[in-house]
């Protein structure tokens, strides 16, 4: 219990000053009113707030690993519906909560201690329905790939498992290309279990600035990962709808500097439909 309250104490805590950064900027701010403006003149049919709980050892034993906190907008166009296999097109933006910027006593904390990536992504995606059968075909890329992180090793030299971090100084995150197969068992009226396969092929490697500067590769950081899943789904009658998801990786890339890496992954969405 104790361990618990101190976790809920540091996502709050973590939420309340990243909302802050966020309010604080006056380049963010502007994004957020040119997002406003394209979503009323896309007709933007879908807002998703996430949020994502994970394990991992924490190898700086005195930090706890934060909730991930995003936010996707999308617009949805559907077509060839009246087909065996139905198909709808998808355009939209992964924005974060923050430039995964978290420092404690004036040192910034390795990717894993973030709560986001750092970078706006868009997304594409065409997804493929027959019946009950679902399967998705999309590509995410950061539209600017630097975030602000600025975590060098170096950095805790009392702190010898800060070792076991990359360095992700100015860190570069690349694109992924991504698939996905799932079916859907309906078990009542608005809710529904969608069990699926995740496959996610990180492009090119990642890059960082080491303590002189140079942009580094972060060698054998692209490849492939596949995860399991598990969806749970429940429609308000007002259109509106929770998703909680469940995951657990097959196959990971072996290095992967983002902070992304998993034993067990659980997410919460909630869905606005417009």
């Amino acid at each position: 219990m104790r361990r618990a309250a101190a976790m809920l104490a540091y996502v709050h805590f973590t939420q309340l000053r990243t909302m802050q950064k966020v309010m604080n900027r006056k380049m963010e701010r502007r994004m957020i009113c040119q997002l406003a403006l394209l979503m009323e003149k896309a007709n933007v049919q879908q807002i998703i707030i996430q949020v994502i709980w994970s394990t991992q050892e924490a190898l700086i034993k005195e930090h706890l690993l934060p909730v991930n906190l995003v936010i996707h907008l999308s617009v949805n166009h559907a077509f060839d519906v009246k087909a065996k296999w139905q198909k709808s097109f998808v355009v939209g933006l992964k924005l974060p909560f923050d430039g995964a910027d978290i420092v404690e006593n004036g040192i910034h904390l390795p990717m894993p201690y973030q709560t986001s990536l750092g970078t706006t992504d868009l997304v594409l995606a065409i997804n493929y329905n027959r019946k009950n059968f679902g399967a998705t075909l999309a590509v995410q890329q950061p539209l600017k790939p630097i975030n602000e992180n600025k975590f060098l090793p170096g950095d805790y030299p009392n702190e010898p498992l800060a070792l076991n971090y990359w360095p992700t100084n100015e860190f570069s995150r690349k694109g992924d290309v991504v698939g996905r197969v799932s079916y859907n068992f309906k078990t009542g009226e608005r809710s529904s279990i969608r069990p699926s396969l995740l496959g996610i092929y990180h492009e090119t490697n990642d890059t960082y600035l080491d303590d002189a500067k140079n942009r580094r590769p972060v060698y054998n950081s692209k490849g492939l990962t596949l995860n399991a899943n598990v969806f749970v789904d429940y429609r308000l009658k007002n259109g509106n709808g929770f998703e909680l998801s469940l995951g657990t990786p097959f196959i990971v890339r072996d290095q992967r500097p983002d902070g992304l890496t998993r034993s067990f992954v659980a997410s919460l969405e909630y869905q606005f439909s417009f």
